[in-house]
Parts: structure tokens; sequence; C-alpha cells
């Protein structure tokens, strides 16, 4: 399955799923629900693009955005690399070690895995020769998607120290995602599941006052890369964890038919979110070429 349609599946099959359950979700007596663990299936294969950029520890630019970093992560160039739309979700999902880091080149550069604390030290005062215009993203793929604008991502460095395996580190990160949305929801009032993907329902405390607020995780589709935590997080040997996730904002048929009840977007669920940012994790949602992010 596409990642395109995992989202879609996400928006449109997890909505229909809990139609029913609704009329409770927005009653402000209804009592809080508690979400069972998240069942994640990761995407097949080892040549994606978040293995490949995190083969060895991330040197980020010293002007590197919070959204940047996190786009450097996935094997994702900036916006001001590749205009918005231009980038295909297709080259995260298949790409090769080459392609990644010229997608990257302008924000982020590969350190020297396996070094010292001195020596990290000495390759990131010298900024490690990262900037300029970077190397030119030579295949952008045919898909329309663009996964920097249309969905946001969980990432988790999961030290593997503290997991035995990858499968291991995949549910860690999973139960953060989670505890994350339990402490932002006060409380989950919904969990709704489809065939690739979670739907929470619930208030969420805002500037202008709780609101209730509609957030999907992907199942599906999880990315998973072998490697290192970026130097700015200790370059320490980790498992990366890339979980698809985002707001569902009430608007047009999905508004008109009731299946979408959220009242909440991305730039204010994002700041809730992160104000309970789990350790070792960063993530952003997408707002167009101004994504929320937390790293």
């Amino acid at each position: 399955m596409k990642y395109v349609e995992i989202v879609f599946a996400a928006t449109v099959v997890g909505a229909l799923v809990g139609c029913a359950g609704q009329p409770a979700a927005l009653d402000p007596n209804a009592k809080a629900v508690t979400p069972a663990p998240l069942a994640l299936k990761v995407w097949p294969g080892s040549d994606n693009a978040v293995q490949f950029a995190n083969e060895k520890p991330l040197q980020f630019s010293a002007d590197a955005t919070a959204a940047e970093k996190i786009f450097s992560v996935l094997g994702m160039p900036s916006f001001q690399a590749v205009r918005a739309g231009a980038f295909s979700i297709q080259a995260v999902q298949k790409t090769s070690a080459e392609q990644t880091q010229q997608n990257i080149s302008s924000v982020a550069r590969q350190a020297p895995a396996n070094r010292n604390a001195a020596e990290l030290a000495a390759f990131n005062a010298l900024g490690g020769n990262v900037g300029a215009a970077g190397l030119a993203v030579t295949v952008l793929g045919s898909n329309s998607f663009d996964p920097r604008t249309e969905i946001g991502t969980f990432v988790c460095f999961e030290p593997k120290s503290g997991t035995k395996d990858a499968a291991a580190a995949v549910q860690s990160c999973g139960n953060k995602l989670l505890g994350m949305i339990e402490r932002t929801f006060e409380p989950i009032r919904a969990d709704e599941k489809s065939t690739s993907a979670r739907r929470f329902i619930g208030p969420v405390a805002t500037e202008t006052g709780k609101k209730i607020a509609q957030l999907y995780v992907n199942t599906e589709g999880v990315f998973v890369g072998d490697g290192y935590a970026p130097v700015d997080r200790g370059a320490y040997p980790a498992t990366v964890v890339a979980i698809g996730f985002d707001a569902l904002v009430a608007e047009g048929f999905g508004k008109r038919m009731g299946w979408v009840v959220g009242d909440v977007g991305q730039v204010d669920l994002g700041s809730a979110l992160g104000r309970n940012l789990p350790r070792n994790t960063a993530f952003f949602l997408p707002n167009r070429e101004t994504p929320i992010a937390f790293y």
C-alpha cells in the first residue's frame, strides 16, 4: 500500500468507523477513554531514506530550523532546496544513500561514526562543512504527495542500549507517541481504529480555550533506520523510528457529513503536543512552508 493510500485510509475509512461514537466523544461529560497500545507495521525493506540518512550521526548547519533538522533525519530536503509540492514520498520510500545525502545536503551531512566526544565536538565546531546550496536534488519522483506538506511525522531516536531489537524500538516509540497524545488531550474521549490508522478525539487546551481536536496516527508504513542519533543529540547508536501523524480539521464534505469534528489545526495542536514532548523524540506537523516543529 502506498503511503498516500495509507493517509487516505486514515482520513476517510477511519472516520467512517468512528461515526457511531462521535456523539459521546463530543459530550463534555463523556468519560475518558484509555487507549490500547499502537499496533505498528514497519515499511518493508531497508532502502528507505530514514535508513540512509542516519547511518552515521547527522551534523546540522548552524542556522537549521527544527523542521529542517527533522526533514534531514527523514532524508528530505528543505523548502529552500526544493519548493513545496516538488518532493515526492517515493523518494523516502525507496532511494539510495547517494540520493539521500544530496537531498539533505543544504542542511545536514553525516559526521564520522564511532568517534570520541572530543572529535565530535571538533567536527561540530567546524559546522561539518554544511551549508551553501548543497548538491542538486536530481530525483524527485512522479508522485505529487509531498510528505513535508501533507502529513506530519513523529521521530524517535531510540538508544540501542535500551532496546533489544528494532521491533522493541518501534513499540517504544509508539508508546512515547501515545503517551504524548494522552498528556495533551484532556481527556481522550474516543479512540477509533481502521485497518491502517488510529484516530483520537478529545478537548485540547489552546490559547483561546479548550477545543475539540482530532488526531490520526498511521499505524502502517512506519519507517525505521538502523544507525545513530544526530550529533546534537549525542551521536549515540540508535534505531531511528518515524511514524506518520496529523491533525484532522472539520471542513468541507467531512464536516457536513459529521465524519470530521476537529476544531484544532496543526499549529495549535502542534504547540499543545510540544509541551509534552518525550525524551529522545521530535516531531513536525505540516503548515504549508512553515511547519510547526519541536526538536
